[in-house]
């Protein structure tokens, strides 16, 4: 129902063929607008003829001008120049009954200007500049306003877009990690409009993660939000993706899906999360899905799956080298250096690890580093949702070593390394736990074998015994010649030696039989 009142209008019409003017005040459902229209002429427009026309509407809500021409009058078509200017979506919308939240300084102003074919309730554009709060494109544009909900669809270039405004607020600046919003998040926007756009996007903001050119086709039904990425570029390197945002049912839904090559690591993983310690060139492809009312919901809700290939890069304020010195030291005299991290680096030419994640929770049993020096295997899991992790790696020599005091063969060394905490609270350094059982595990292999080639027998049965099960083999025997003895072999010997067993008795001699007896 509309309701028209308050009309304070002067028309002028000195005769049927020539123009006709109105201009005045007027009230519709209480909101007061200006009018001022001008006609070139009424016989012409009334006998369908084409006719010029201007018109100027404006209230606290809407301004809106047209300078153009009515082809014919019997549908209301036109063409000619229009512009558009909401000054807030947010106020105009409630200003007809339709209320939404949003954050501050976004659904606000809103402008296109352009040239303009068709009928009040359905205009399309070309050449057309858009604006929407601080973004700005160009490019075609077609609305249809009929109906109760109304419908925007375009191909536009836009120089910048930045969604952050549009994502739910960060998480204020601080020295510690605060906890997952539990804010309830609003999907109100997503069913304010209908929409289908083809987006050519020479940067994208999503936080700090910084995309380049882009293409991005967008589509906007009753509250369901995907965005196509047909191509796109990511810090060196390009992909295509995908996003989803669904707000039709009571529980909102999320998906993601990237794949993207030739990406550089260390730029993209300090800009997404902040950490800096990883370097390289390589794969990269993301399928996540969650759900939930707040970000807390979401990211404990959160499943899907990374994989990661890197090629060429470095672990940065680490040297995993020393890291074995270090372990090599803990053997030999058992105890650590304290300064066990080092601002240095650890190279590889092969990274390469996935996470399978359910329930907030990633796992990674797969990761493999290859280095010149050293290769890394990991595992552990890393909760999202309780923002806490737990990751060991082992990384083991493959070559000799240059360190303080000279070269060291550290060949088949192996040390684990822990990383464990909160995200407020990250500890790291040897797992002296983990690697305390791997010398127990080859003391007592070596135990059984001083047994077995010393003293044999129903007693060295019985020895063997107190010694518990026999530990599993860490690798199938070879008919490849003994290597040389680790650096472990060699402190698990020098404490043989200490208690008497160290070395195998060679059996007495004549001799000394009879000097026995």
């Amino acid at each position: 129902k509309t309701n028209i009142d308050a009309i304070n209008l002067q028309l002028k019409l000195p005769s049927l063929d020539k123009k006709m003017s109105l201009n005045g005040d007027v009230s519709v459902n209480g909101t007061a607008y200006t009018l001022s229209l001008g006609l070139a002429s009424l016989r012409g427009f009334l006998e369908g003829a084409q006719t010029a026309v201007t018109l100027a509407v404006a209230s606290d809500f809407l301004r809106f001008s047209f300078d153009g021409a009515f082809a014919q009058s019997e549908d209301l078509e036109l063409a000619g120049t229009m512009n558009i200017d909401v000054p807030s979506l947010q106020k105009l919308a409630k200003e007809q009954g339709q209320t939404f939240s949003a954050s501050p300084g976004t659904f606000e102003n809103f402008s296109v200007t352009g040239f303009v074919k068709g009928r009040p309730n359905h205009l399309s554009f070309d050449n057309a500049n858009l604006v929407f709060d601080n973004i700005k494109a160009t490019g075609k544009f077609s609305a249809q306003l009929g109906g109760a909900t109304p419908k925007f669809s375009g191909n536009l270039r836009v120089a910048r877009l930045d969604l952050n405004p549009y994502l739910p607020p960060p998480p204020a600046k601080s020295i510690t990690i605060a906890p997952w919003a539990d804010d309830t998040l609003s999907m109100e926007p997503l069913r304010a409009a209908n929409g289908n756009f083809t987006l050519d996007v020479d940067s994208i903001l999503v936080r700090n993660i910084e995309f380049g050119a882009t293409t991005l086709q967008t589509n906007l039904v009753n509250g369901r939000l995907e965005a196509n990425l047909t191509k796109t570029s990511l810090y060196g390197g390009a992909g295509t993706g995908q996003i989803v945002l669904n707000g039709r049912g009571r529980t909102p839904s999320f998906s993601m899906k990237f794949n993207i090559a030739d990406v550089e690591a260390l730029p993209l993983f300090d800009a997404a999360t902040g950490f800096n310690r990883l370097s390289g060139t390589g794969e990269l492809a993301i399928s996540l899905l969650t759900s939930g009312t707040s970000v807390d919901a979401m990211m404990n809700n959160l499943s899907g799956t990374t994989n990661l290939h890197l090629s060429d890069g470095a672990i940065l304020g680490i040297n995993l080298a020393n890291v074995l010195r270090n372990a090599q030291t803990y053997l030999l005299t058992g105890a650590l250096p304290a300064n066990l991290n080092t601002q240095e680096k650890t190279d590889f030419s092969s990274l390469q690890g996935s996470f399978n994640i359910a329930g907030g929770v990633a796992r990674n049993t797969d990761m493999l580093m290859v280095g010149p020096l050293v290769r890394v295997t990991g595992n552990g899991q890393v909760d999202l949702g309780q923002q806490t992790l737990d990751y060991r790696i082992t990384p083991k020599a493959v070559a000799s070593l240059q360190g303080q005091g000279g070269k060291t063969d550290l060949s088949g060394l192996s040390a684990p390394f822990r990383i464990h905490g909160s995200w407020n609270n990250v500890k790291a350094g040897i797992d002296t736990k983990a690697l305390a059982e791997i010398v127990a595990n080859q003391a007592k292999t070596q135990v059984r074998k001083l047994i077995g080639d010393n003293i044999g027998g129903d007693v060295g049965k019985v020895l063997q015994g107190l010694l518990g099960p026999k530990p599993e083999p860490t690798a199938q025997p070879t008919s490849e010649p003994p290597t040389e003895k680790s650096d472990e072999e060699k402190a698990l010997e020098t404490l043989g030696n200490l208690f008497g067993f160290g070395k195998k008795q060679e059996p007495p001699t004549e001799e000394a039989k009879d000097g026995d007896e």
